[in-house]
């Protein structure tokens, strides 16, 4: 979450998931300032 952004950053996660890399960026006007995340799946 880039909370103050009103962004969601997408993160691929390596095999172990020690590490990451941003592959995306989510923006939506209807976001104000969001702050939570919830599983739906295999995603978040």
């Amino acid at each position: 979450m880039r909370n103050r952004f009103n962004q969601i950053a997408v993160v691929e996660l390596a095999p172990a998931l020690a590490s990451g890399s941003v592959v995306d960026v989510i923006t939506n006007a209807a976001f104000d300032v969001p702050t939570t995340l919830a599983r739906h799946g295999s995603a978040l």
